[in-house]
């Protein structure tokens, strides 16, 4: 089995909200774009006004001072994204710093 795929199986395993009802996180599809499967993060923008994800990343890349690139994918719940980190250190240091504010609404990640 792949590895990218065994890792998102799990993932959307480990989500089940209940034994009806289940979420799919990221399709298998979206994850071509990630460079990174170790260190991730789901962050969700706390607000109910429309954003452009653009300039949210943009945003945070200043905010976060990565040492490496990270990538994001955007979540059924489009105030929800997936970060995917090149680094265990960029994660852990992003992680320590949270919450996070963008257009006056907190980002939070778990």
């Amino acid at each position: 089995m792949d590895p990218i795929n065994g890792i998102t199986q799990g993932l959307t395993r480990s989500l089940v909200i209940s034994n009806v009802e289940a979420i799919e996180v990221v399709g298998l599809d979206d994850l071509d774009g990630l460079k990174a499967t170790r260190f991730l993060l789901v962050g969700r923008l706390l607000t109910t006004k429309d954003y452009y994800k653009d300039s949210l990343v943009g945003t945070l890349k200043h905010i976060w001072h990565t040492r490496e690139d990270f990538y994001s994918i955007t979540l059924e719940d489009s105030k929800r994204l997936l970060f995917s980190f090149k680094s265990d250190l960029d994660h852990k240091r992003v992680m320590r710093g949270s919450p996070w504010t963008f257009d006056k609404a907190f980002i939070v990640g778990n």
